[in-house]
């Protein structure tokens, strides 16, 4: 009984940091992105026109 419970206990646990993982890939891509976009428009000149999304 005690060894259902701890394999159960186990793989929710597993399940959990599944999860979290693809949680913080996803944000991590996203940070970099936003690096990326801040990179490029800053080595931009100045008098270059650039637009902004709305929406």
């Amino acid at each position: 009984q005690a060894i259902i419970q701890l394999k159960t206990k186990t793989a929710s646990s597993n399940q959990q940091k599944a999860i979290i993982n693809s949680q913080i890939d996803a944000l991590s891509k996203q940070t970099r992105r936003s690096e990326l976009v801040t990179q490029e428009l800053n080595s931009m000149p100045e008098d270059v026109n650039t637009y902004c999304a709305t929406g």
